[in-house]
């Protein structure tokens, strides 16, 4: 056998045999199949592990904006002051969540931008979208929704003791729904 084995070896050969051609395009394709599902199942973790890390940063902003946005607020330090109302009207007579100044980059997403952080990507969230209402005794001052979406998956935060969901899917609802699954 290792006679046969150096004979081989000795010999000029000028490329591979069919047979050997088959067996190595087999061996990859076995190879491929099990590699590409394993690829993209990371692919859609990383996607819904960045949707909850997106909703988690920005958290944060949210409840200074509440902390900051209330009646009696120094004009400095309210987050929606629009300049020209007198103290305790308008924009500051609004409680919490609530963003009564509206007009082009007013909107709540882009004063967190403006006056909490710079980072923030307006258009990758959603806050209090269409279809979607406070439940019962609660109002858009006290209670919230905000969303986003990275590749296929949602990440959603109702309110500032909800929890932060994710996946395929959104829930919205005019009874308080705001969650993804």
């Amino acid at each position: 056998m290792l006679r046969a084995i150096r004979t081989r070896l000795a010999q000029e050969e000028s490329g591979m045999t069919l047979l050997e051609l088959l067996i190595v395009t087999t061996i990859l394709g076995i190879l491929t199949s099990i590699s590409v599902p394993s690829y993209l199942g990371i692919r859609d973790k990383a996607d819904q592990q960045a949707a909850s890390a997106n909703i988690y940063a920005i958290t944060p902003d949210i409840e200074w904006y509440a902390f900051d946005n209330h009646a009696g607020q120094n004009t400095s330090k309210d987050p929606d002051w629009n300049g020209s109302d007198a103290p305790d009207t308008g924009t500051n007579a609004d409680e919490e969540y609530s963003d009564t100044w509206t007009g082009a980059g007013h909107d709540f997403m882009s004063l967190l931008q403006s006056k909490y952080d710079p980072s923030i990507v307006v258009a990758n969230y959603f806050w209090d979208p269409a279809g979607w209402s406070p439940p019962t005794g609660s109002t858009t001052s006290n209670d919230y929704c905000v969303y986003t979406l990275v590749g296929t998956y949602y990440a959603a935060k109702h309110g500032p003791g909800g929890a932060i969901t994710s996946g395929q899917t959104m829930h919205l609802g005019a009874n308080g729904d705001c969650y993804a699954s």
